[in-house]
């Protein structure tokens, strides 16, 4: 191409333009979005790109109608240069394309934001501009169909660095997403309303309830999924700033998450981001008790206390867990008003107890047998309920010890005090099953009585004189040692 193209007219300009432009890259990498030219395609694209600004019968319509017709498959990086050198608005390019070529171009798209450049600077100038492209465009721009193709392109990018399993892995993919913090050509205003959506489409991935939180809750130790995902929250978190992740953690999440586990890792990110955030947390769980024990609003009630469970795991080694579960209710529950009442203080028991049988730490629940709070006289019977499920669930998760080292244990204490060990009570009470099928078939297994009872005998007449054992077991256990006393006797 040379001056003589001033003299051929707008559309032979625009046919050659595009023959040249196709010659900067071999065919083979016209079939789909390549990512990245070599130095030398580079350097032609550039020269091309200065010649054709400098002549003046381009028609833009034909270019973009002969370039899409012969090729829609440039590489990125030819997009980007003909975009950054105001040769061919992409915005244009995009809307011409046909829905197949479209689903491509995203494709790649999504490829190039997740792409470590590695400090590559070409690459990261391609990857960085188109990235800020469509995050201005999600924001801001007035055209609806761009407006949709960059919100489909940044809910990708955003999904796929959540959803991978690695540590390591989504800190690498996030690389692209940390190059825009020291940006200074994108306005600040655009950057906030992304990380906000990215935080808020992080509580709203799929729905996860407060249970299911629970469980996962202990898992923040080790940066175990979920919370393997804190490196990316703390980046974004400490660009936005505290007051802002308040705000938007209280004031719209807490409403709006749908995904709970997803909440509470976004909570234990804000506690590891900023030093004051153990105070922040205590002033919001206050308020939040508050308000939802007087409405007895169970789901609100239930994050509140996650929360502030979350803040004592996030900030305490796992021996002192229980120590700071006991300081935690102590601090929002120990002398509440509102447990006064006694409807409310049943309904704060009957929150407490949907939240046993999803507790893993023995430790905590041992603590919870303690009486930190008041108990309305006419409460009582219910709390004792809750102390059983609390036992139950204990007992549930100890290790399995043997019916017979029990007995041993329970035969030493109830030799120095003359009494039925409590436990054997509370354990006929509370763990029915156990006692009737384990513990009493080991104590009542049958043997030749001694003359003068021992201590065997003695705790076993008690149970019996309680009411403890039953009646046709006791008898069953009489006759079966008496049989073998007469085999004995008849030496058979």
């Amino acid at each position: 191409m040379n001056i003589v193209t001033h003299f051929i007219g707008p559309k032979t300009f625009c046919s050659n333009f595009v023959t040249e432009l196709l010659n900067v890259a071999p065919e083979e990498s016209r079939k789909y979005f390549s990512l990245f030219l070599n130095s030398q395609q580079r350097s032609a694209l550039f020269k091309l790109c200065q010649y054709m600004k400098g002549m003046s019968l381009m028609n833009p319509h034909d270019f973009i109608r002969q370039l899409v017709n012969k090729c829609p498959y440039l590489s990125l990086e030819e997009l980007w240069i003909l975009q950054s050198l105001r040769v061919l608005p992409l915005e244009i390019y995009l809307a011409n394309l046909d829905p197949e070529t479209l689903a491509e171009f995203k494709k790649s798209m999504l490829e190039l934001c997740l792409f470590d450049s590695n400090e590559d600077v070409p690459k990261e100038f391609v990857q960085t501009g188109l990235l800020l492209y469509f995050v201005r465009n999600a924001v801001n721009s007035s055209d609806g169909a761009i407006k949709e193709i960059s919100n489909c392109i940044i809910r990708s990018y955003i999904e796929d660095i959540f959803t991978h399993q690695s540590e390591n892995q989504i800190d690498k993919r996030a690389k692209s997403l940390y190059s825009l913090f020291n940006c200074g050509t994108i306005e600040k205003s655009s950057l906030d309303i992304l990380f906000v959506n990215t935080l808020t489409y992080f509580t709203k991935m799929s729905s996860e309830s407060v249970f299911e939180a629970f469980a996962i809750q202990e898992n923040c130790h080790n940066n175990e999924n979920p919370f393997h995902v804190c490196c990316v929250l703390q980046n974004i978190m400490g660009k936005l700033g505290r007051h802002f992740i308040e705000n938007l953690l209280f004031e719209v999440l807490l409403a709006e998450a749908t995904n709970q586990k997803n909440f509470m890792v976004l909570v234990h990110a804000f506690i590891k981001t900023y030093g004051q955030a153990q105070i922040i947390l205590s002033k919001h769980i206050g308020e939040i008790v508050k308000k939802y024990l007087q409405n007895s609003d169970a789901g609100y009630f239930l994050k509140a206390i996650l929360i502030g469970r979350q803040s004592l795991l996030a900030l305490n080694a796992p021996d002192y867990y229980a120590g700071a579960y006991k300081q935690l209710f102590t601090t929002q529950f120990g002398d509440h008003p509102l447990l006064k009442n006694p409807q409310t203080f049943r309904f704060f028991l009957g929150v407490l107890s949907e939240l046993v049988p999803y507790e893993k730490n023995v430790e905590i629940l041992k603590v919870c047998l303690d009486r930190i709070f008041a108990v309305p006289s006419e409460c009582q019977d219910a709390y004792s309920d809750y102390r059983a499920l609390l036992k139950t669930r204990i007992n549930d998760l100890e290790p399995r010890v043997q019916p017979e080292d029990v007995i041993d244990k329970l035969l030493t204490v109830y030799e120095q005090s003359g009494k039925i060990p409590s436990y054997v009570l509370e354990v006929s009470l509370v763990r029915k099953h156990y006692f009737l099928n384990e513990f009493l078939p080991v104590l009542l297994s049958p043997r030749v009585l001694p003359a003068i009872p021992d201590l065997r005998n003695k705790f076993i007449d008690d149970l019996d004189k309680a009411g403890k054992i039953p009646p046709q077991m006791m008898q069953k256990y009489k006759a079966m040692c008496y049989q073998l006393k007469k085999s004995q006797l008849s030496g058979t």
